[in-house]
């Protein structure tokens, strides 16, 4: 999340996701209520579809409770979504 760029790929750090399972996590190293979670997407990025918006405490990421699902997600925008209700994550 730390968005820096690394020339040999021509990539953020913060745009690389898991390829084989399509996700992106982050470990936020304490337990807090997810009120909400901005998501952003690079302008060199393709447009992004079926965006499920997760938070939990485990690593499995189908097991922690949906926060808001976007049908998808243009280039270089930046959303904030609003969970229906606070989720205790990790």
């Amino acid at each position: 999340m730390d968005g820096d760029f690394d020339p040999q790929r021509s990539s953020y750090l913060c745009d690389v996701i898991d390829e084989e399972k399509k996700i992106w996590m982050v470990d936020l190293l304490e337990t807090v209520d997810v009120v909400a979670v901005k998501v952003s997407t690079h302008p060199d990025s393709g447009e992004t579809e079926a965006v499920e918006v997760r938070a939990g405490e485990s690593k499995d990421f189908s097991e922690n409770s949906l926060c808001w699902f976007m049908t998808h997600l243009k280039p270089g925008v930046e959303e904030t979504v609003n969970c229906t209700e606070p989720l205790r994550a990790r």
